[in-house]
């Protein structure tokens, strides 16, 4: 599908406001989209190297952090680390997975709400208000970055 076929059905789909499903063909790699109302689910099945669940900061999060009890890797990045936090990972295999390259997609993807990395596929959640702050031309930007980050994190398909 090119650019204009997927951005043609995608505002198709966003018009209708109803829960939609749509699937896009990008480097070989299948993009299921998922959309309701307020929210657009990404995913691609793939394997990565590291299970990851990367989510928003909260003050919970913060407060924990403050207090040396956190659970999270740091990603070397003080301004992405004050905005999400990386579950799941040392701070060891956050510095091999998460290098500048991998980093840079993931501000690419931003902002989102979730973004896991798991045995099942890659799954990237964002809060956004079709057709306002969010259009079919940001979406396909956001299928790029995601299928560039499950190419350089991926061990094979799933």
């Amino acid at each position: 599908m090119d650019l204009r076929q997927l951005i043609e059905e995608l505002s198709e789909l966003w018009g209708t406001h109803a829960a939609e499903t749509a699937t896009v063909e990008r480097r070989g790699w299948t993009v299921s989209i998922d959309q309701s109302a307020s929210q657009l689910l990404f995913a691609v099945k793939a394997s990565p190297t590291h299970n990851v669940l990367i989510s928003h900061e909260t003050q919970i999060t913060r407060t924990l952090d403050e207090m040396g009890i956190s659970e999270e890797a740091k990603l070397g990045d003080p301004e992405f680390d004050s905005r999400y936090v990386v579950r799941n990972l040392s701070d060891q295999d956050a510095a091999e997975l998460f290098n500048p390259e991998v980093l840079d997609l993931l501000r690419k993807l931003e902002p989102f709400t979730e973004l896991e990395l798991a045995s099942t596929g890659y799954r990237l959640l964002k809060h956004v208000r079709l057709g306002e702050d969010y259009d079919a031309t940001r979406a396909s930007a956001d299928i790029d970055a995601l299928v560039d980050l499950v190419e350089k994190t991926s061990r094979q398909r799933v």
